[in-house]
């Protein structure tokens, strides 16, 4: 997880996404950005649950 309060500037600038991309080893140019609500996040993690056992 990033620490909002750690970065040098907040939203709209992505230094967020780039500080997650570095923490988790990945290129920032190869991660995808999801936005989703709550609501719309839970069935997609029940289906998962599903899927994957």
């Amino acid at each position: 997880m990033v620490d909002p309060s750690t970065l040098k500037h907040g939203k709209p600038s992505p230094d967020i996404y780039l500080e997650a991309a570095k923490l988790l080893k990945l290129n920032p140019d190869s991660v995808l950005e999801l936005k989703m609500r709550r609501l719309e996040l839970m069935p997609l993690m029940l289906q998962m649950k599903y899927l994957l056992g």
